[in-house]
């Protein structure tokens, strides 16, 4: 993402990055990470994340953060940033609406 967003601005970006492999056990696990996220973000000059935030919980909060407070945003594609992800996400979700017959 980081790659994508120096592209796009130009400029060489130094990165914030919440993302640390955590095990959410629970909705305040959840919450909580979303809170350190949510911090981090009082540092940073730009907000890089995936244009398809409905996706995934907590990613629509973000951005709408980012829009209050001013941040430029930077969306990219989640299939760029995770291709193999969203392929069984698709299909996952194709199974699910239609039946696995």
């Amino acid at each position: 993402m980081q790659k994508v967003a120096e592209a796009y601005t130009g400029e060489t970006l130094g990165l914030v990055n919440p993302y640390e492999p955590k095990v959410v056990n629970s909705d305040a696990d959840a919450i909580s990470c979303l809170a350190d996220s949510i911090k981090l973000m009082a540092n940073a000059d730009y907000f890089i994340g995936i244009d398809e935030d409905w996706r995934f919980r907590g990613a629509e909060i973000e951005k709408n953060v980012a829009r209050s407070y001013g941040l430029k945003i930077i969306p990219v594609s989640f299939k760029w940033v995770c291709p193999d992800v969203d392929e069984r996400y698709t299909w996952n979700r194709i199974l699910s609406v239609c039946g696995d017959e």
